[in-house]
């Protein structure tokens, strides 16, 4: 957690207890028939809402990368980009190659298509056929 997180949220805790001090002041102040709107006043409402916005903002800064203990074993934590080595396609896929299989066939493969022209033809053809029989 770095520095600049605690503060926000140090700040945003700080902001918070504030904004809920002030209501409950405010909740006094009408109890005793001072004040007659019952409302919370707006700058609380927006002190509570800029405590909240820094407590995010100060919970995502202190989000670390992540580490990871490897799959053998060994009590040694590995980084982003460490625990997978990058491999090339073609050099994975040799035995594909040889054969002439397409490894992307399921992204690549595309049915025929329809010949609409085909399609309108036979079926202006189906609809004569019915007026004429009607007829």
């Amino acid at each position: 957690m770095g520095i600049i997180s605690k503060v926000l949220q140090t700040l945003s805790l700080i902001q918070l207890l504030h904004a809920g001090f002030s209501s409950y002041e405010f909740n006094q102040i009408v109890k005793k028939g001072v004040n007659t709107s019952t409302t919370l006043p707006l700058d609380i409402k927006f002190e509570v809402l800029c405590a909240l916005i820094l407590f995010a903002l100060g919970s995502f800064l202190s989000f670390d990368t992540l580490q990871y203990y490897t799959v053998r074993g060994e009590r040694k934590l590995v980084g982003p980009k460490q625990y997978l080595a990058d491999i090339k396609l073609n050099k994975a896929t040799n035995i594909d190659n040889l054969i002439g299989c397409d490894p992307n066939g399921e992204v690549s493969y595309a049915p025929s298509f329809v010949d609409v022209k085909a399609k309108r033809e036979e079926v202006q053809k189906w609809m004569n056929e019915t007026q004429k029989k009607l007829k």
